[in-house]
């Protein structure tokens, strides 16, 4: 195997946790973590990922269908943050109100 294509399978192995790096007497040097470590770190990923699915499972409802939305950058946050206020101040409902700054940002809009 070319000196390059190692270079690069440790780094991917690192991206993953499954190596790490250390400098020993000046030179970095690539090591494994134990299998305990790596075989828990597994098990908390799918523990999550059962809790992720028994969330949508008790979320879902039936016959209707699940709508995704993808947001990429700040402007595209802010005016959903926006959106929500103005269907908020529509409704008549009172937003929280916990500073002066707030309730100003909130009627000048």
């Amino acid at each position: 195997m070319h000196r390059a294509n190692i270079y690069d399978t440790l780094t991917k192995l690192k991206e993953r946790n499954l190596v790490y790096l250390l400098n020993k007497d000046g030179k970095q040097v690539f090591a494994t973590l134990s299998t305990d470590l790596i075989i828990n770190e597994e098990k908390n990923k799918l523990e999550n990922l059962k809790s992720a699915m028994n969330y949508i499972k008790t979320t879902y409802v039936s016959g209707q269908t699940p709508k995704v939305y993808a947001l990429e950058g700040i402007n595209a946050v802010k005016s959903v943050l926006f959106s929500l206020l103005e269907k908020i101040r529509t409704c008549g409902f009172m937003v929280l109100q916990k500073t002066k700054k707030l309730s100003t940002f909130l009627m000048t809009g």
